[in-house]
This record gives structure tokens, sequence and C-alpha cells, in this order.
């Protein structure tokens, strides 16, 4: 059972490594309409380093564990902008894996990682700039390996609760490849 259980939280942590989010750069704090009229929520524009740092965990590794942004809400945008630092193509799972980078002290280093569908290597490679627009999405699951899972990820990822507990321990970490049009160089 603890086997099971740290197997979720590794799931879970490579989910923070995916949707890992910071403090903002710039707020559009005007409400957009979709084509409904409804209220889509507040635009963000941010970093890998300002993404990184706005993610809040609070788990007990045992019972229950929340992922939440510090300063989005479901419904919000994020409009990611920063500098591959490594690509590769995962057969396996047939999607392309993106890594954005941050130097932290003299050695070390901290990621954010998405997923896209398909192989998309022959269009970006490490040292572009690029832009990735999200929409943030809330989550809440219970006994997923025994733990309530409250958690806020970008709805591009998410495909269903199926998805995600079957795929949970993957390379994907249970979000699932995202659309290449939400991905640009800019």
């Amino acid at each position: 059972m603890k086997i099971k259980k740290l197997q979720m939280s590794v799931g879970i942590l490579v989910l923070l490594v995916i949707f890992v989010c910071g403090c903002n750069e710039q707020k559009d704090n005007d409400s957009k309409e979709n084509d409904n009229g409804e209220t889509s929520g507040n635009e963000f524009r941010m970093n890998t380093s300002q993404l990184y740092n706005d993610i809040d965990v609070q788990t007990d590794y045992d019972t229950f564990m929340t992922m939440n942004y510090k300063s989005m809400d479901e419904g919000d945008r994020l409009i990611f902008m920063d500098t591959i630092s490594s690509i590769r193509f995962l057969n396996d799972v047939d999607a392309t894996e993106i890594t954005f980078r941050i130097t932290v002290g003299e050695t070390g280093w901290k990621a954010i990682t998405f997923f896209f569908t398909g192989n998309i290597t022959s269009s970006y490679k490490i040292s572009d700039f690029v832009r990735i627009t999200l929409t943030i999405k809330h989550v809440t699951m219970s006994d997923v390996q025994g733990m309530d899972v409250d958690i806020e990820i970008f709805d591009e990822a998410w495909e269903s609760e199926e998805y995600y507990r079957s795929h949970m321990t993957t390379l994907t970490g249970g979000s699932y490849p995202m659309p290449i049009d939400i991905i640009e160089k800019i």
C-alpha cells in the first residue's frame, strides 16, 4: 500500500512539474467574454520562474493532496512565454516533451515540462522562444490510491478522471498531450 501511495505521490509530483505556475508578470483584470457572453476569467502572462513560483502544494502523502495556483483560478487564461531548454519525442506515448528550465543557485535547476500531441521536433528546437496559451481547470477526485486530490491544472492537458487514474504513473504523469495549436514561436 505504501508503494502505491508513493507511486501516486510521484505521479502527482510529475503533474506539478508539468503544470507548474508562478507570480503574475502581467494581469488583465478585465474579464473576457466568450461567444456565449460568459465571463472567461483573467489573463496572466508568466515565464518559467514566475510559473514555477505560483504553485502551492499541500499534502500529507497519505490521505490528501492539493495543488493550486496562488494567483490564478479556474477559467483564467495563462500566456506562458519562455525559451525551450530541451525537447524530445516520446515514441511510447506519441507525444513531444518540451522542457523549460530555470537556474537555482550555482548548480541547481528547476523545470516546467509540457507534453504535445505527436512529433513536433522538426518545428521546434532548443533556444526557440515560444508562447503557450492555456486555461486553468479545477479538478477534484476521491480515492486516488487512497488520497483525495484537489488540483488546478491546464484544461488543454485534461482528458478525464479515468485517463488520469490510468496514466498517472506514466511519462506524462496523467496529463493528456496538448494540441499543437496552443504553442507558437514568437
